[in-house]
């Protein structure tokens, strides 16, 4: 392993291969452990244990030479680095601005419908005008941020076209339409 993150600083791509192969699945099994209390929505454990690897590789390679790190060192950094990304998950979608929380995702909508019924069954049920005043009051509720991407979405654009529309990246749509 030292002789891998020697390889891995100087920029030896098979090396950082390896790496990943042997690290990775242990660090996934931390950040699941530390996000089990968290539904998954917008980030997960993986998410966190990538980043966690990448900031090593970055730190591993923005460190000098006089700075070794061996086998025992590496594993509590990247331990350290993994835990902080999962509590920054936790915080973030703690944020009020994502709902403090309190978000519920399409599955969990459905067991407040009665069962097992399907979003077709719920909105067959509702008329069409009582259905239209629902949706421009829960327009109304939406951030100034998130409107725009809701009604473009329900015209039927694309995230790529909405993404063009508001010149923004693809994620950025993605991640405010998990929102809404």
């Amino acid at each position: 392993v030292s002789r891998m993150l020697r390889l891995v600083r100087i920029g030896d791509d098979e090396a950082a291969a390896e790496l990943w192969r042997r690290c990775f699945p242990k660090l996934l099994a931390i950040a699941r452990r530390s996000l089990r209390c968290l539904p998954h929505r917008q980030e997960d454990a993986e998410d966190a244990a990538q980043s966690a690897m990448i900031s090593f590789w970055k730190k591993l390679r923005r460190e000098d030479e006089s700075s070794e790190l061996d086998r025992n060192s590496m594993w509590k950094l990247l331990v350290t680095i993994a835990v902080r990304k999962t509590r920054g998950q936790l915080r973030r979608e703690g944020a009020r601005k994502r709902g403090a929380g309190a978000v519920l995702n399409e599955s969990e909508l459905m067991t407040e419908f009665s069962g097992r019924r399907t979003l077709d069954d719920v909105l067959g049920a509702v008329s069409v005008g009582d259905f239209d005043v629902a949706c421009e009051e829960w327009l109304e509720k939406l951030d100034d941020d998130l409107r725009p991407v809701a009604v473009l979405r329900v015209l039927g654009h694309s995230n790529q076209e909405i993404a063009e529309c508001l010149q923004c990246t693809e994620r950025t749509v993605e991640r405010k339409l998990r929102l809404i």
